[in-house]
């Protein structure tokens, strides 16, 4: 134990970084001090029941964590490695790499010693959640300004056709018996060029929400 912990002592400091050493037929693993202490479950030196840590690993883990590890340890896979949430002492997760292989057997070939890193990945995974969650914002605003240039270009279509009869019509329309049809005209014109400034600033302003959003 001394040994490894020496090999790997620059590497333990790193409270992201820790060592475990598995006692296979005892049920036992050994974590560093450091590592315990980051978690919040003190920083003792000694080794732990198994079942005491696999306790901590999310029950949405648990069975894939068991099936890597057994899968090494029978045989079947060339190395150890999964990623699955550790609970801390306070009731939070932390996502971690567990990474390791099988470096001692016994005279009938069964594994009885694995070692291995811990690695946290929780701030990884975090940032990682948060580019996907802007890059869904980004990709949600592009949708919004795809649609509004889509419904931009076929109001404008119908409303171009109603302000360019309205306008023939206005300057057909001389005889004075014709004043109030010539009013009527006027107003179409007029709500036609409203609704034109109206999807102009429905266009800019969803322009300004997506400079906003980056």
């Amino acid at each position: 134990m001394q040994l490894l912990e020496r090999r790997w002592g620059l590497a333990v400091q790193s409270a992201a970084f820790g060592v475990w050493d598995l006692d296979i037929r005892n049920e036992t693993v050994h974590y560093p001090p450091q590592w315990k202490a980051m978690l919040g479950y003190g920083d003792s030196d000694a080794s732990d029941a198994t079942a005491t840590w696999r306790a901590r690993v999310h029950p949405d883990d648990l069975a894939a964590m068991l099936d890597a590890l057994h899968g090494h340890i029978d045989g079947r896979t060339p190395v150890y490695e999964t990623e699955f949430r550790l609970r801390a002492a306070d009731g939070s997760y932390r996502w971690v790499l567990s990474r390791g292989r099988v470096v001692e057997r016994d005279a009938h070939g069964g594994a009885t010693r694995a070692v291995g890193t811990l690695t946290d990945l929780t701030d990884r995974r975090e940032a990682e959640r948060l580019k996907l969650e802007r890059d869904r914002a980004e990709a949600a605003v592009q949708a919004k300004l795809a649609f509004l240039s889509q419904v931009s270009r076929e109001l404008r279509t119908p409303l171009n056709v109603v302000l360019g009869f309205a306008q023939l019509l206005a300057e057909r329309l001389e005889d004075s018996d014709l004043d109030a049809k010539r009013m009527y005209v006027e107003q179409i014109e007029t709500a036609g060029w409203h609704l034109v400034r109206l999807v102009d600033n429905m266009l800019e302003l969803s322009r300004l929400e997506g400079h906003g959003s980056r």
